[in-house]
């Protein structure tokens, strides 16, 4: 039977048989292996990034900017690439228009990619690929994801002020340990997930588990955490029942493990453990600025979808450079995470946004709670919609009805409160800004 309300990581943009779905892009959205041949000439037809390649062909005058196009860019099999920064490939793909779409939807509609935001899906685009305008393209395709505006909460400042963990000075000497659910029974029966952050890395780990009890807390530790990443010396959990028996705590007292308990907001998850544990760890983080898996492992993570190019070969590292690298690495991440708490904190202890305002005639979302017998609601979209504003009561209310073309005998036509609308995006064909070529 069809899924009618898949998750965020189980979307995936495929055509079928429908005749309105652009015949490239349904060739592009599946994965395809190009040869140099056929990217050279798609970059030298393409007016958008041509220049830089003619420049490194010789084709043509030196007009003062040559040395700046060589700096930045290389040919390579004459295929154009860009030069990458630290967390970023050696070599970038220059890519030509006709790929752009397909490349922004293997890096935010893939289950690998999790329909992250603009911040991250523009840092995992930019890692191997490259093309004028790129970080307008990223917000332009991510503002008018459908999935995203229906499924992803409103983000506000709460009341109350912030008090910050401090970061650790090592990996996985400090986690959070959180359980998940309950989601519907899976046929390994199954019902939630125990999932543990490191603190210092943001590291992620995701195991499905029968129930909360103590005992299958302590086989998680001891297998997953402690005989992979060693013995932390503190924790933090919720006062559930689980991690307040006294078989965990004797446990975590003879471990020497620290138990500190707050109290936690359950968050939202993902039946499909392994893509979701994936696109988080190698997700760009906001507050280290680098993904899980780079500061854990010390280097960034390769995807079925970047082995469609052929990419130049890069200097092998010895193993002293690696630990002097990732020893460096780990010392700054540290004290990003102090420099990025004392941001967070500033800004969170300001007063409320004002409300936005909107017009009649405005095309918006609806919060929702729903609820469907049989479906997990916590996987539900939070917002219904589109509707159109029909009128503003009051700066706060606003009444809300069915779009013109959507109504039938009986349409819904009701109040709204400012905090339960946002504005619904659509999306624009127009997405490739015409910049030089050596604009970011």
């Amino acid at each position: 039977t069809e899924n009618k309300v898949a998750d965020a990581l189980s979307r995936h943009p495929v055509a079928g048989n429908d005749p309105s779905f652009p015949e490239v892009l349904r060739d592009v959205c599946n994965y395809h292996n190009y040869s140099k041949e056929e990217l050279a000439a798609w970059q030298q037809g393409d007016s958008t990034i041509r220049e830089p390649l003619l420049q490194l062909q010789g084709l043509r005058p030196d007009d003062g900017q040559s040395n700046e196009t060589l700096d930045k860019f290389v040919l390579k099999n004459g295929v154009l690439y860009r030069k990458g920064d630290a967390h970023q490939r050696k070599f970038r793909l220059v890519v030509p228009s006709l790929l752009r779409r397909g490349i922004l939807s293997n890096c935010h509609d893939t289950p690998d990619s999790g329909h992250f935001g603009i911040a991250k899906t523009t840092e995992k685009v930019s890692r191997n690929y490259w093309w004028p305008g790129l970080s307008l393209s990223v917000k332009s395709y991510v503002a008018a994801c459908s999935f995203c505006q229906k499924n992803k909460s409103k983000t506000s400042t709460p009341v109350g002020k912030l008090h910050p963990i401090p970061p650790p000075t090592r990996m996985f000497s400090l986690i959070g340990i959180d359980h998940l659910g309950p989601f519907r029974l899976t046929t390994s029966g199954n019902r939630y997930l125990l999932v543990p952050i490191d603190y210092l890395s943001k590291w992620v780990i995701a195991k499905p588990v029968a129930s909360t009890a103590a005992a299958l807390i302590r086989t998680f530790l001891e297998t997953e955490v402690i005989a992979q990443h060693g013995y932390p010396h503190r924790i933090i959990t919720d006062r559930g029942t689980g991690f307040t028996a006294k078989l965990l705590q004797n446990q975590l007292q003879q471990w020497g493990i620290n138990n500190s308990f707050i109290t936690t907001e359950h968050h939202q998850s993902n039946g499909q453990i392994t893509h979701a544990t994936l696109a988080i760890n190698t997700a760009k983080q906001e507050s280290t600025k680098a993904s899980p898996f780079e500061i854990v492992y010390g280097r960034q993570p390769e995807f079925p979808s970047e082995r469609q190019f052929p990419w130049p070969p890069e200097d092998k590292e010895s193993l002293q450079h690696f630990l002097h690298r990732v020893t460096r690495l780990r010392k700054k991440i540290q004290w990003r995470l102090v420099v990025q708490q004392r941001q967070v904190k500033e800004r969170h202890d300001k007063k409320r946004k004002k409300s936005p305002q909107f017009s009649v005639g405005d095309t918006v979302l609806v919060a929702r709670t729903l609820r469907f017998p049989q479906l997990t609601q916590k996987l539900l979209p939070k917002f219904i919609g589109p509707f159109q504003i029909a009128e503003k009561r009051s700066s706060l209310i606003y009444l809300v009805e069915t779009l013109p073309a959507a109504r039938k005998k009986m349409w819904h036509r009701f109040p709204a409160h400012v905090n339960q609308l946002k504005l619904f995006k659509t999306p624009n064909e127009v997405d490739w800004p015409s910049l030089g070529p050596t604009e970011a």
